[in-house]
């Protein structure tokens, strides 16, 4: 029995020797423990590229659409004042 959890022979390995050897296996500095976490750390720092890249986005778009408005709230004044006057206009027509 011990041999079944321990033996290191070439024709056998205990399931010790064997869990020992996928476990460096895999937190070997090139293993797959330190490849998953690689690329988990990649993705996060691409997604903070996009996340920065579309703040910007959002920021230029927020500065054009404040631009537009103030256009319009300026005509839509401009032709405030020309409704009145030409509210005025009439109606000093219609008293004559």
């Amino acid at each position: 029995m011990a041999t079944f959890f321990s033996s290191d022979t070439t024709a056998t390995k205990g399931v010790a020797v064997r869990m020992s050897t996928v476990l460096d296996s895999m937190l070997a500095t090139n293993g797959l423990l330190a490849s998953r976490t690689d690329g988990i750390n990649r993705s996060i720092k691409d997604v903070g590229k996009q996340r920065e890249a579309l703040g910007l986005r959002l920021t230029a778009i927020e500065k054009r659409y404040r631009a537009q408005f103030t256009a319009l709230d300026s005509l839509v004044a401009s032709m405030q004042q020309t409704s009145s006057f030409l509210t005025q206009q009439l109606a000093k027509l219609s008293t004559t």
